[in-house]
């Protein structure tokens, strides 16, 4: 028993010997390979003389810049621009707001809304005669007459609000006749027929979470459909066409106004058009028909043309393809828009939700 163990402890120790021979040649052999790997590796690295990644770092850091400068000139757009909210002048009471400002802008304002008001276009047959329509005039008398209630003597906590519904009126007013002095209205003009304001607030029930003070409005016009979207795209996208400076006329001031909606609808329009010409007239039809562009024979007598004639059915043909076809008469539509005149709320606070909560 004791031979047995003697040899065992042989057997141990040999194989012990062994294994340890086994890892001491598998080291080398590892250590070749790495040592090689390491050469060959350093032998790339011989010749560079800068890092490689050196410039994709300057990259980032320049743009890492430019993102700083573009927040800080973010900040000072909004802060030190010229706000919808600053500009007003401080009045002590109701009377002298509407003696000193609100009586004299608003008469300013009128007669220039109602400056861009024309007649409707008409054909050349029509010379001489007006479209007349049951509603239209009486909605802007409305909207004038409730101003001057409202401007004539007002609590001071209402001039405020005031004060910013004729700077939205004057806002609108120098875009519509920046536009239609570029001829952008398809010589309909533009008729202003109400606006409405709400009071100044911030976008949510808390003031620190909203970036913006408004004003939201709406404006009711009647105009040419293009001119409506023209408008539209101006106010809140200023333009120099809108934004220049023009000597002798008042200027925009260019505020933000955020964008809610526009809608236009067809005004009414008559679903029959009867043109009744009598005997002493259809000699001075047959000419304006020619100053149209036709080449109609005038008969030597024109009062006496049967209109069952052949002379007489051409006359009538000639007038339909005028009206209907060469000068159809175009009639506006109403137009309202609506928006917020905002300010940037210098209290708001950017806040990063919890994680939980993005």
């Amino acid at each position: 028993m004791d031979n047995l163990k003697q040899n065992l402890h042989f057997v141990v120790l040999g194989g012990g010997i062994l294994l340890g021979i086994i890892f001491v040649v598998a080291g080398i052999v590892v250590r070749g390979g790495t040592e090689e790997q390491l050469a060959t590796a350093n032998q790339s690295l011989s010749g560079k003389t800068g890092v490689a990644t050196k410039g994709t770092l300057d990259d980032l850091e320049r743009r890492s810049g430019k993102f700083e400068s573009t927040l800080d000139e973010a900040e000072t757009a909004l802060k030190g621009a010229v706000s919808f909210d600053n500009g007003y002048e401080d009045h002590s009471s109701g009377n002298a707001f509407y003696t000193n400002e609100a009586n004299r802008k608003l008469t300013n304002l009128r007669d220039r809304w109602a400056a861009l008001e024309v007649d409707q276009k008409l054909s050349t047959l029509l010379e001489g005669w007006v479209v007349k329509r049951s509603s239209g005039n009486e909605n802007a008398d409305a909207f004038w007459t409730r101003m001057q209630t409202e401007v004539a003597n007002p609590p001071v906590d209402s001039i405020r609000d005031l004060q910013r519904q004729l700077r939205i009126l004057e806002e609108v007013l120098v875009a519509c006749e920046r536009l239609v002095a570029a001829k952008l209205d398809n010589g309909m003009g533009v008729k202003l027929l109400e606006f409405k304001a709400e009071p100044h607030a911030s976008l949510t029930n808390n003031k620190l979470d909203s970036p913006w003070m408004v004003t939201q409005w709406e404006i009711d016009i009647e105009c040419d459909p293009g001119f409506a979207v023209l408008l539209f795209d101006e106010l809140v996208n200023p333009s120099a066409l809108t934004m220049a400076k023009v000597q002798d006329k008042p200027d925009r001031i260019g505020f933000p106004n955020l964008p809610m909606n526009l809608q236009t609808e067809m005004i009414e329009r008559p679903g029959e058009l009867k043109l009744s010409i009598q005997n002493d007239e259809k000699a001075g039809a047959y000419k304006k028909a020619n100053d149209a562009g036709e080449s109609l024979a005038v008969p030597d007598d024109p009062e006496n043309v049967d209109p069952n004639s052949t002379v007489g059915k051409a006359l009538s043909e000639s007038l339909h393809k005028i009206l209907t076809e060469k000068h159809p008469i175009v009639m506006p539509v109403r137009a309202g828009i609506r928006m917020q005149a905002a300010s940037f709320n210098s209290e708001w606070r950017a806040v990063k939700p919890l994680d939980d909560e993005e």
